[in-house]
């Protein structure tokens, strides 16, 4: 899909839902908290002033750091009114990497010869504020298309150690934020009276930097209680992630990307 398209999409769906929206207060809440684990493979380069010379290209992996799974937990507080809706959701992955380097390494303008110690500090952080509206709602199916804009928060802290034991480097670190707007749909369909399957996908519009952010989980959800409004569900599926960001530095990018997948999840969701 062109970029032309993804944002006549955007503008299609912002209209629909600035139509559709009451300033009335909505008829019912939603939290739902997730853990999620997955296994991760990427890199992370990060130079200095975006100069040639300041980092290792692709490096460090995260397969060198020791890096194979993050654990990181997801909420998303959802407001709906009849067939519109808004969200905040939030996704945390911290990780951390350690390793003895196998050959040298250049990473924010620090040379790190081989043999030394290295360990990281890795944040990949998304916030994000969404607008859904219900375009097909039958007893036991609902589609629901989705127009978002998040927050990326990123910080990378590096120190190392030479195989003297001398200090090369002491919590350097990297920090930005990044905008992304993003679209995408949930699906859901009722499988038997207390269990449903929940399909969601979301892809970030393409930006300068942003260059992929996709975002997808195939979840079942089962109902635990239920009395009128109130309802408890349980939670579990697989998921799957994608990101490349490149900025546009001439010489030496910020350039990160990785992909989770499997992604496990479990979780509660409450509804009142």
């Amino acid at each position: 899909m062109n970029k032309k398209l993804h944002y006549f999409v955007a503008f299609f769906l912002l209209s629909t839902f600035s139509y559709s929206f009451s300033f009335e207060a909505p008829k019912t809440y939603e939290i739902q908290v997730l853990s999620s684990a997955g296994k991760m493979d990427g890199f992370v380069q990060i130079p200095k002033g975006g100069q040639y010379g300041t980092t290792s290209k692709e490096r460090p992996t995260f397969e060198e750091l020791g890096v194979n799974y993050v654990y990181y937990p997801e909420i998303t507080f959802t407001t709906k009114w009849d067939k519109f809706s808004m969200s905040l959701h939030g996704k945390y992955e911290t990780f951390k990497g350690k390793a003895h380097v196998k050959e040298d390494l250049i990473s924010h303008n620090v040379f790190i010869p081989k043999d030394s110690s290295l360990r990281t500090k890795h944040k990949y952080a998304y916030y994000g504020w969404n607008l859904h509206y219900d375009v097909i709602t039958t007893e036991k199916w609902k589609l629901t298309p989705a127009f978002g804009i998040n927050v990326f928060d990123f910080s990378y802290e590096f120190s190392a150690v030479n195989k003297e034991g001398d200090a090369i480097a002491n919590k350097d670190t990297r920090k930005f934020h990044a905008g992304i707007p993003t679209i995408g749909f949930k699906t859901n369909y009722q499988l038997m009276e207390k269990t449903k399957i929940i399909f969601s996908f979301m892809s970030n519009i393409p930006m300068k930097s942003v260059k992929q952010y996709l975002d997808m989980s195939l979840l079942v959800s089962y109902n635990l209680y239920q009395n009128n409004e109130r309802e408890l569900n349980l939670i579990g599926g697989i998921g799957y992630e994608k990101w490349k960001f490149r900025d546009s530095q001439k010489e030496m990018q910020n350039y990160m990307k990785h992909s989770i997948a499997p992604i496990y999840k479990v979780g509660l969701e409450y509804k009142f």
